[in-house]
């Protein structure tokens, strides 16, 4: 476990983000001990009310479990923690993208989508419905790849509140708060979707006609576009370099 001395503003911000990057990479093992709040306070330069705060929010999390009047002990947090973490996930202490963690927060968003849109379908209310149809039109005026971005995730956005669902409204905020970080990154290889505004039009058509079924196959068609294109990228950078091709290439 490496730590180093606070020096942010927001020092139980700081404290926090330490400790749950050293749990997440494994610095600090599931079912050991934490170091005494002393311990934790003269290493990073910080007073232990400081260190107990950051310590409570790791129980929050599901980092760490805080046995009253005993040590405070590590937990899996494969096991205990939940998709708020995604966010920390997604990039190591060293600030570089995790693909297989980026990987899996493509793939949950393309299963989330239709039944979204199928309980949209059901519940959709006249504001949500006049909302969704702005956003079409807003995409369709639309060309910078940037702005479309930010238009489609407002579509998204409002068509999980249009679900009714408090659920997938918390599942979406997670998936978003980890993807809004790379989104310029994924520009490229997202425009194909965020572009297809007849896809988006379907979508708002179906839910406005109260049709489950086609309002989920509506919304399938276009996260899987951008879903395909993101994986084969992720895929061609999570495959290693074959030695013996650089080898040939050298000699």
């Amino acid at each position: 476990m490496q730590l180093h001395p606070v020096t942010r503003s927001s020092a139980s911000d700081d404290v926090y983000d330490q400790l749950a990057a050293s749990i997440l990479d494994g610095g600090l093992e599931a079912g050991a001990p934490m170091p005494s709040e002393r311990a934790l306070a003269e290493a990073l330069g910080v007073s232990r009310p400081v260190v107990r705060e950051a310590l409570k929010r790791l129980d929050q999390a599901g980092l760490v479990r805080i046995r009253h009047g005993g040590s405070t002990v590590v937990r899996d947090f494969r096991r205990s923690a939940g998709p708020e973490l995604l966010q920390l996930l997604l990039f190591d202490r060293d600030g570089a993208l995790d693909l297989t963690v980026a990987r899996g927060i493509v793939e949950a968003r393309s299963e989330l989508g239709p039944p979204v849109a199928a309980a949209a379908a059901a519940r959709a209310t006249a504001d949500e419905l006049a909302s969704l149809r702005d956003l079409v039109d807003q995409l369709r005026a639309a060309d910078d790849v940037a702005v479309l971005q930010r238009l489609a995730m407002a579509f998204w956005d409002v068509l999980v509140d249009a679900s009714g669902n408090l659920v997938y409204r918390l599942l979406f905020n997670a998936l978003r708060q980890a993807y809004e970080p790379v989104m310029d990154a994924l520009a490229a290889v997202m425009r194909r979707e965020v572009s297809d505004v007849d896809g988006y039009a379907a979508v708002v058509a179906a839910v406005a006609a109260g049709d489950p079924a086609a309002a989920a196959a509506a919304t399938r068609a276009i996260v899987d576009r951008g879903a395909a294109a993101t994986i084969a990228v992720i895929d061609e950078l999570l495959v290693p370099d074959d030695p013996t091709t650089e080898e040939d290439a050298h000699g």
